[in-house]
């Protein structure tokens, strides 16, 4: 980020497509009984609209079923991913700039804005 502010000042940054994505669909070896009680983080109640067309969540990303250290789902942690790289870029920036920064994130979490 100093290398690239010293060639055009800036005083924020966009970051965007900062979620952990995967290129195929997401998914991973269930055991069948646990099946059903997974089917509700890939097609939860509500539908978004993923891909344009209210695709499963775990469309182009990892399977929302796969498990973390601490047994923690990738459905309640997918954008904390996000979260934490616009946290370090924003200390960066300001560490650079001497000031507080401008952050915009495509990924958020609650407590994004700060």
């Amino acid at each position: 980020i100093s290398k690239f502010h010293d060639t055009y000042p800036f005083d924020g940054l966009l970051i965007d497509i900062n979620e952990i994505a995967n290129f195929e669909d997401g998914n991973s070896t269930l055991k069948k009984e646990k099946e059903s009680v997974m089917s509700k983080f890939i097609n939860p109640p509500y539908s978004i609209n993923n891909q344009g067309f209210k695709a499963p969540l775990n469309t182009k990303a990892l399977a929302v079923h796969a498990v973390h250290y601490g047994d923690v789902l990738e459905y309640d942690a997918h954008n904390l991913y996000g979260l934490s790289e616009t946290i370090a870029t924003s200390k960066a920036l300001e560490k650079i700039i001497g000031k507080r920064s401008f952050v915009i994130s495509r990924s958020t979490f609650p407590g994004s804005g700060g």
